[in-house]
């Protein structure tokens, strides 16, 4: 059996978070935040191998998130 890839989905609309989990959710392990949490900790403690950031969000900006996520 292989590794499943992990994803984390940032995006504050739940309607797009949930068919983003129902299109990856077969192949990878999924986690998805609405930007309640600290992002910085939770992808020190996920680990994920892709972040699907929502652009429209009012707790972050998106590029500055990006920033500093590089």
């Amino acid at each position: 059996m292989f590794a499943r890839h992990r994803i984390l989905i940032l995006e504050s609309s739940p309607l797009v978070t949930q068919c983003l989990e129902d299109l990856f959710a077969v192949q990878c392990k999924i986690m998805a935040s609405q930007g309640n949490e600290d992002i910085l900790a939770l992808v020190a403690s996920f680990k994920p191998d892709a972040i699907i950031i929502g652009v429209d969000n009012s707790h972050w900006d998106s590029f500055e998130l990006c920033t500093q996520l590089r």
